[in-house]
């Protein structure tokens, strides 16, 4: 979550709330949005096939800000 509020005060995602639910997704005005998909997609070329699998799957529900993993 740290990670994603850095990438949305830096201007490269945006958010907005449904309901309880904050919802993100990319910045269609941010500069260098093509290159920042594409170093996404390179990076995720790396992983093996298992863990981009877990990668690539949305989640039911969101969790909790704090939450312990």
């Amino acid at each position: 979550m740290k990670q994603i509020e850095e990438l949305e005060n830096g201007g490269s995602l945006f958010s907005r709330l449904a309901g309880r639910t904050r919802l993100y997704g990319f910045n269609p005005r941010y500069p260098f949005l093509k290159e920042l998909k594409a170093l996404l997609d390179k990076a995720l070329t790396f992983y093996p096939e298992d863990i981009r699998a877990r990668l690539l799957e949305s989640r039911q529900r969101p969790r909790r800000k704090g939450k312990p993993l």
